[in-house]
């Protein structure tokens, strides 16, 4: 134990070396021998301390022998060295004190000197309640105090001041630094896309480089900032995605070339619109579907507009069975794929369309009995598969589906090709549709709106888009129009209940042989429907309302799509009877009621 006391050497190195087994076993004088316990009280008195006033020093002082009989120490302390002694004797009492503190207060310094490490951060909770941990300097690095990324951040900052932290020491900090986030306002993160409450006109992309910089658009252009107005949180899978402004419609066409779309105008305004809105945040964005034949490259497609939008290390994925995976998922990626979907169970679509429109969920916190845990998303989604891979009204209300061709044998390239061709142009790609986003802002600020179908946001910008892509007025708005009755009509053809009402309404024969409306109770209804069921439509048993509560739950499914293709249904009662009425109207707009 000589070393944190080198000064312990010289003439006065044996006489006056303290006993540090029993002082630090024992605490203060107790247990020392007389001379060892008298060297300390002079040690005392040549630091100008008193033992009185130091609680590591519990000793009657009256009871020692007057100081002088222990002048056969001083006898070897030669005048020259005393001053040097007092300073060095100060020092050595810093570090008595350290180990003859009572234990309450060596567990405050010790706190108070693990707290130091965190002195880099401040710290803040976010719109889930998680802990943030933000890095002070001149660019916002912001780590989940929970995360690993913290952790080793942590552990660094702590090497370069020479001390390597335990993990339970980790543990004690990070419990300090959520402690240390309560009270202070919430702030909201967002993942990729981020939008800023302070300056409405202006969207941010987070570059997920090492520099942490980010994309401002508005409508005078694309700045790239060191220090982001907003905040992001970045995960483990995310990757850097590189900017040149310098892209121009070229690299576009170049890039689309590889999506093996059917060749409709129509169709094709509309994915190019998708793809530029998309990096636009704060609203619900359509549920994009590739579907087709096998060898269409589906899974290619949807890598590549992930890869563009999103960059990540899993570009796709399969569907979990389990939902809070699932949630996990939505909750960490701006883009969520999933890939060859067969079928989505009736909670997948509706998970898949709640994303979409912003989602907010409760869970608790695993093993624990009280915690909750939140997610709040909004998110773009994608699937593919051989078909559709829902007929749910919501779902394919939400959806823009695109028809992939089989790629024929002298089409067909390898995997390793294809990314060859496309990763060096993806820089100028996203430069490209950045600076079309700007343009857009302008374009969407001096048009005018009339009816507006749903996905309304999305019929803005993505027309607003279309235009500053070099489209004509409104060719994304009858696009849009088309693709919402193409949908209105699988929906329709898709559900017994809603052929047996067509049916019902004669809607197969010309129009002026049908019946424009049609009067009943509940009960009359569904039995005009069995009829109808019978001998028009397949009989489905599992789909098929089997009392007249089922059937106004389902009649209220499908409502808005009937009422798009004109007809009408309303309940009424009178005189403690309930009534339905079904009525037609030739001039029903399809943007007032889907």
């Amino acid at each position: 134990m000589t070393q944190p006391f080198e000064f312990f050497s010289g003439p006065w190195q044996y006489q006056i070396k303290p006993d540090f087994g029993k002082l630090r076993k024992e605490g203060g004088f107790v247990g020392m021998s007389t001379g060892t316990k008298s060297a300390h009280k002079l040690l005392l008195v040549l630091a100008n301390q008193s033992a009185d006033e130091s609680p590591a020093y519990k000793v009657n002082w009256d009871n020692v022998q007057d100081i002088t009989n222990t002048i056969y120490i001083k006898k070897y302390l030669a005048q020259e060295h005393t001053e040097d002694f007092k300073e060095k004797i100060k020092a050595y009492f810093s570090k008595v004190k350290e180990w003859t503190l009572p234990k309450e207060e060596k567990e405050k310094n010790n706190l108070t000197g693990q707290l130091k490490h965190l002195d880099p951060f401040d710290f803040f909770l976010d719109q889930n309640n998680d802990a943030l941990a933000v890095l002070k300097g001149d660019r916002t690095e912001i780590y989940p105090v929970k995360s690993s990324a913290f952790k080793r951040i942590l552990t660094a900052k702590a090497i370069q001041e020479g001390v390597v932290l335990s993990n339970d020491k980790i543990n004690i900090l990070r419990n300090a630094a959520e402690a240390m986030a309560l009270g202070k306002p919430k702030k909201e993160l967002w993942v990729r896309t981020a939008k800023n409450k302070d300056d409405s006109d202006a969207f941010y992309y987070d570059l997920c480089n090492d520099a942490w910089q980010v994309a401002k658009i508005n409508a005078d252009g694309v700045q790239i900032l060191d220090k982001s107005p907003v905040l992001f949180k970045r995960y483990p899978a995310m990757r850097p995605a590189e900017i040149d402004l310098t892209g121009s419609r070229q690299d576009f066409d170049q890039y689309l070339s590889f999506f093996n779309l059917r060749h409709e105008d129509e169709k094709l305004v509309l994915f190019e619109a998708y793809l530029t809105t998309a990096f636009i945040p704060g609203w619900p964005h359509p549920i994009i579907n590739f579907h087709g034949s096998h060898g269409s490259a589906k899974s290619t497609a949807h890598r590549l507009v992930r890869s563009l939008i999103d960059p990540s290390s899993t570009l796709t994925s399969g569907l979990p069975r389990d939902r809070r995976e699932i949630e996990q998922q939505l909750s960490h990626n701006y883009l969520s794929f999933y890939d060859n979907i067969d079928r989505l169970e009736p909670w997948q679509s509706d998970l898949a369309c709640r994303a979409c429109t912003g989602e907010s969920i409760n869970r608790r916190e695993l093993y624990s009995d009280d915690e909750d845990r939140i997610y709040n998303y909004q998110r773009c989604v994608g699937f593919n598969g051989i078909n559709l891979p829902s007929n749910a009204p919501d779902f394919l209300d939400r959806s823009l589906v695109f028809e992939l061709e089989r790629i024929t044998p002298q089409s067909r390239k390898t995997e390793e090709d294809v990314w060859a061709a496309v990763e060096p142009i993806l820089p100028k790609v996203r430069g490209y549709l950045l600076n079309t986003v700007s343009k857009a802002i302008s374009i969407k600020r001096d048009m005018r709106w009339g009816e507006l179908a749903r996905m309304a946001d999305f019929s803005q910008y993505g027309e607003a888009c279309a235009r500053a892509l070099g489209h004509a007025p409104d060719m994304f708005r009858d696009a849009y129009k088309e693709a919402q009755i193409e949908m209105n009509d699988t929906v329709l053809s898709d559900d017994p209940l809603a052929q047996a009402i067509l049916a019902l309404m004669e809607d197969d024969k010309p129009e002026n042989q049908r019946i424009p409306e049609w009067q009943g109770t509940p009960q009359r209804l569904l039995d005009k429907l069995n009829e109808v069921q019978v001998e028009r439509i397949q009989r489905d048993k599992e789909a098929w309302p089997q009392n007249v509560r089922a059937l106004g739950k389902q009649i209220n499914v499908i409502k808005p799509n009937l009422a798009a293709k004109g007809y009408f249904i309303s309940v009424s009662r009178s005189h403690g009877t309930r009534k339905i009425e079904i009525k037609q109207k030739t001039n029903a707009g399809l943007g007032s009621y889907l």
